[in-house]
């Protein structure tokens, strides 16, 4: 039997044998159970983005969950690749494209499509509704970043590249070099 969690994450189910059962049914042993803090769930906005932080994960190293919300036509992240996450995104309103590597889709609702560490993705809305989205990050990326990248995309006029890479890397992010999305 698939779980929605063994589903975004198939590659910890093969890497961690006990990964299956914990995420079927929960069933931890007492000694091995790690605590999920549920986190402020306060709205934070990166230019015209919102991110509701439901679970995060960056303080214990463990998987993360936020909703997004992604506006028809708005500006988003550049294509990039992360060093420490797999990702997974699974569409809950609207219609996101979505692309990892050279797979471009268009995810409809209940749809989800999974970016591993390394690969090189992006998402756009240029759909006439907007667009929400659970992201699910094993490890977290935590809330924190999106924070630090709030505040030098919200801080007026064009972005400081500069600024907003260097954030980016110190969260293990990577730009991909143009045309490699």
């Amino acid at each position: 039997m698939q779980t929605f969690i063994s589903r975004l994450f198939p590659n910890l189910v093969g890497q961690y044998p006990s990964f299956q059962l914990e995420a079927d049914c929960g069933m931890i042993p007492r000694h091995r159970r790690r605590r999920i803090e549920m986190t402020d769930s306060s709205l934070i906005k990166v230019g015209q983005l919102s991110i509701r932080y439901l679970v995060d994960g960056s303080a214990t190293d463990s998987v993360g969950m936020f909703e997004l919300k992604v506006p028809p036509g708005s500006n988003v992240p550049p294509p990039h690749s992360h060093t420490k996450n797999d990702e997974c995104v699974y569409v809950l309103e609207g219609t996101l494209r979505y692309s990892v590597d050279a797979e471009v889709r268009d995810l409809a609702a209940g749809e989800n499509m999974y970016s591993p560490r390394g690969s090189v993705h992006q998402f756009s809305n240029p759909f006439d509704a907007e667009v929400r989205a659970l992201i699910v990050q094993s490890p977290d990326i935590g809330a924190q970043y999106f924070r630090d990248v709030g505040a030098v995309v919200n801080a007026g006029g064009p972005p400081d590249k500069a600024a907003l890479i260097s954030v980016m890397a110190r969260y293990g992010l990577v730009p991909a070099s143009p045309g490699g999305a």
